[in-house]
């Protein structure tokens, strides 16, 4: 995996090195105007709040109380809300029923509340949802969502022969229980798996309960050809990279928790398209374009890069691509705030063809510094 990663970085630095100066950026035409004036208008007129929770444990068994603590800010900047004075919280159960519900008052974009667990709660994976009267006029996947186990607390046994009794029972059950489910997906940078090029494809192996687990496997072609080596580095997620040959179908032998094996398909591989990658330094973010062609002198295609947080433009070019080159962007991370920034690339009639989403850390953190009233001090005195 390290070796993987070592290559790719590579592989980027020598495209950087060999093609930046292919790719001529011109004077903002019309079309990154409009993209960027669609971009600033649509937070301008929609003005996406984001909520958020948090809570005092991450799982919890019935009985006993959820407190938790809500935060709604405009997305814009990230500052406390003052449009919405309502956030609606809900408790889901695992059949997606509300089982309970509060309704806060938001006093500077916060407010506090609990969910006391009854009894008589099925145990499940439950979900702590968040959202406002305005949230609701967009898609429910802006609303904010906390999945928290919920368990069923064991009753004392009376006697030892009624504990032998049930911890047979338990065991029983367990054997007797279907496997947990893993969950494998493959996420290609950029979105696209194009013959040819190389592409570092992200993996994340989760449990039926959301959670990561630890995996390894092989990536073959349909030939049954070895195409990359992987295993997760935390949180069952990883990269590996991967270099798709035309007319290839790739899948991933997968060893999972406990030594079981099972095969999830890659992408499919396109014959052309674009492979957009993002690598960062202390200072800089790169951002390297490549395109391949069906055919072997394809003319010359106009494409725009756009990269933004929150809709804050940090970086807009267009320009040529001609044959097999490529395109690197060096961006100052100062042109950034601090967030997670969207870059996106359109081809000449305008389509986006690629995105990547990556954090930037542009801000330098809290610095804290303490000084002494004293430069020495006796014992037992402050």
């Amino acid at each position: 995996m390290l070796r993987s990663k070592a290559l790719s970085t590579s592989i980027f630095l020598c495209l950087a090195v060999l093609v930046i100066g292919g790719f001529q950026v011109v004077p903002a035409d019309d079309f990154v105007r409009q993209a960027i004036g669609r971009l600033q208008n649509f937070y301008i007129g929609s003005f996406p709040e984001k909520s958020y929770i948090h809570t005092d444990k991450a799982f919890y068994a019935v009985g006993e109380t959820i407190w938790l603590k809500a935060y709604v800010v405009e997305a814009s900047q990230h500052r406390p809300d003052t449009m919405s004075r309502v956030l609606y919280v809900d408790l889901v159960a695992p059949d997606q029923r509300v089982v309970a519900q509060r309704v806060l008052r938001l006093t500077q974009g916060t407010a506090a509340a609990d969910f006391e667990l009854a009894d008589s709660l099925a145990q499940g994976m439950y979900t702590v949802r968040a959202y406002t009267n305005w949230m609701r006029n967009f898609s429910p996947d802006y609303f904010f969502s906390k999945r928290l186990p919920v368990w069923q607390t064991a009753a004392v046994p009376a006697t030892a022969d009624a504990a032998r009794r049930g911890a047979r029972t338990i065991a029983r059950k367990a054997a007797q229980a279907p496997k947990p489910k893993t969950d494998v997906q493959f996420f290609p940078e950029g979105g696209n798996l194009v013959a040819g090029l190389p592409t570092v494809v992200a993996f994340k192996a989760t449990d039926e309960y959301g959670r990561g687990v630890t995996v390894s496997g092989q990536i073959t072609d349909d030939q049954g050809q070895a195409a990359g080596t992987f295993k997760s580095l935390h949180a069952g997620m990883g990269t590996v990279l991967l270099t798709p040959q035309p007319g290839r179908q790739y899948k991933a032998a997968v060893v999972l928790p406990g030594g079981a094996r099972a095969e999830y398909p890659l992408p499919a591989v396109a014959a052309s398209g674009f492979v957009l990658k993002v690598t960062q330094t202390k200072e800089f973010v790169y951002v390297g374009v490549q395109r391949q062609t069906a055919a072997g002198n394809a003319p010359a295609e106009n494409v725009t890069l756009l990269a933004h947080v929150r809709g804050n433009v940090a970086y807009a070019a267009n320009g040529q691509l001609t044959g097999s080159e490529g395109y690197a962007a060096r961006i100052p991370k100062a042109k950034f705030p601090t967030g997670v920034a969207h870059f996106t690339l359109f081809d000449g009639q305008g389509v986006a063809q690629g995105e990547r989403l990556a954090f930037i850390d542009a801000q330098p953190g809290l610095l804290v510094r303490i000084t002494p009233d004293k430069a020495t001090y006796a014992p037992a005195r402050k």
